[in-house]
C-alpha cells in the first residue's frame, strides 16, 4: 500500500463519518488467530533498497493490546479467534 493509497482510504472512511481526528490507529496481525497491536511513536523513511525510485515509510509496532476484534477480523477477512 502507498502513501497515497492509504490516504485516499482514510478519506473515504472520514467522508463515511466513520473515523474523526481522535481516532486511534492499530495494526492487526495473524490473521487465522489476530490480535491487535498500537502503533509505536517511532516511524522510518527510506529508499527502497530493491527500487531506487520508491521509498519506504515503516511504522513501529506498539505493544498487542488483545485478541482482534471480531467485527474488525471479518472486515479484513481473517477468521476471528472464537469461531
Amino acid at each position: 500500500m502507498t502513501v497515497g493509497e492509504l490516504k485516499q482510504h482514510l478519506y473515504e472512511l472520514s467522508e463515511e463519518g466513520k473515523i474523526n481526528e481522535d481516532t486511534e490507529v492499530r495494526m492487526a496481525q495473524q490473521p487465522h488467530w489476530a490480535f491487535e497491536y498500537g502503533i509505536g511513536e517511532n516511524v522510518a523513511s527510506i529508499m527502497d533498497p530493491y527500487n531506487s525510485h520508491c521509498s519506504v515509510l515503516y511504522l513501529e509496532e506498539g505493544e498487542q493490546i488483545a485478541y482482534l476484534n471480531e467485527e474488525a477480523a471479518r472486515q479484513l477477512g481473517g477468521l476471528w479467534h472464537g469461531e
